[in-house]
């Protein structure tokens, strides 16, 4: 430490200037900075007492801002929040969504996000809007929501339903092909955890053996051939059977239909409603050449759904005990149905599925005054139409 004397008033200013050893052992004034040079300064700018006391409010300025800036640097409760934020951005980091915000209320937007989405869906059923979709050239979709189901089922809307099939003829007969089991194919799908289904029934169906099975098919393929479709072109009927591809009766009949499709022109002189809520059965199909799945990618109600479906779907449970089936390719209408109730967030709930069927029949026979047969074969379901 030393003192500096100004011209020319001698006024002491007090300045330090750090030493560093030099290697002969004596110490060698280090250079002075910015600061330490002005005040060091004895050429003619320095000359006069005002310079002087600039200078040293300067090096006494340049000692407060020092410690101001030392005394920001350090986190408060009341910026620390704000200097997080800073820090995100300087490193690039976008702030937190809103649904992470304190104090935002994320539950109350989901639901009215859920509940708008709900009115969009009625609206749609109640009006039919855009509800049908052309999954293919000779396919067409209906999808349907556990609600929508619900809606259309009530009497006043059923009718809406009829409205935007594209039916050109004036139907005299209803036929209805029931479900139906006991076929090679539908018990070949069995999940390998079903132990309801031994290995012979997996091999021939309920048959004594493969050639008695493949026999049965062939006998009811011409069944088809020679007695039920000439039936529906005679009567321009309205038929509706199960869209699933391993339902045999039903499969015969739209495999029948497609081989003699050429001869029937543009237009089938009957109309088919191919109609299945076993959406979780071709969920558990993992074969990428499904039909289900090519339908799936074109259908953007399907789209929709996909995600809840898939996480309530997907489990190690499904996976090993439920059948894989397949959506028919020859089915020209498909109404499917998702099976999921929305507000208990669960699947296979089959109830809205099977009261829009029978408002459907029940409308055909009584508004329409059709008459009905239906049929049934192998292992067929007798279970009310009443039930869930």
């Amino acid at each position: 430490n030393f003192q500096l004397w100004d011209r020319p008033n001698f006024e002491p200013i007090c300045a330090c200037i750090p030493l560093r050893e030099m290697e002969s052992g004596e110490e060698e004034p280090v250079e002075p900075g910015p600061r330490s040079a002005a005040l060091l300064d004895t050429g003619p700018a320095a000359g006069s007492h005002s310079e002087a006391g600039a200078a040293r409010a300067a090096f006494e300025g340049g000692d407060q801002a020092s410690a101001q800036e030392e005394k920001d640097s350090k986190p408060s409760p009341h910026n620390e929040q704000g200097h997080n934020e800073q820090v995100q951005m300087a490193e690039g980091k976008p702030p937190p969504p809103l649904s992470e915000e304190e104090g935002f209320d994320n539950q109350s937007v989901l639901a009215d996000e859920q509940f708008t989405q709900e009115r969009y869906d009625e609206i749609k059923a109640k009006t039919m809007h855009q509800m049908i979709e052309d999954v293919s050239d000779k396919q067409q979709l209906l999808f349907l929501t556990n609600q929508q189901a619900d809606l259309l089922a009530q009497p006043d809307n059923v009718d809406k339903l009829f409205g935007a099939l594209d039916i050109n003829h004036t139907p005299k007969l209803l036929i209805v092909l029931q479900w139906d089991g006991g076929f090679q194919r539908q018990m070949a799908g069995a999940g390998p955890g079903n132990r309801g289904i031994n290995e012979h029934e997996r091999r021939h169906g309920t048959f004594v053996s493969d050639a008695e099975s493949r026999d049965a098919e062939a006998r009811l393929d011409r069944f088809m051939l020679e007695v039920l479709i000439p039936m529906a072109v005679q009567t321009n009927a309205i038929v509706i059977c199960d869209a699933v591809a391993e339902f045999e009766l039903s499969s015969s009949f739209l495999r029948m239909v497609a081989v003699q499709r050429a001869s029937f022109g543009d237009t089938l002189p009957f109309f088919v409603m191919a109609i299945t809520d076993e959406i979780h059965c071709f969920y558990v199909n993992s074969n990428p050449d499904a039909h289900w799945r090519a339908v799936r990618r074109r259908s953007r109600a399907w789209a929709k759904r996909d995600k809840k479906l898939v996480d309530l779907l997907i489990n190690q449970k499904m996976m090993m005990k439920c059948h894989r089936y397949d959506l028919s390719v020859d089915a020209p209408m498909v109404i499917l149905t998702d099976g999921i109730d929305a507000k208990r967030d669960k699947a296979l709930q089959r109830g809205p599925a099977t009261r829009l069927l029978t408002s459907m029949i029940r409308h055909l026979t009584s508004k329409w005054t059709l008459p009905s047969i239906a049929f049934r074969t192998g292992l067929s379901g007798a279970h009310s139409l009443n039930s869930d």
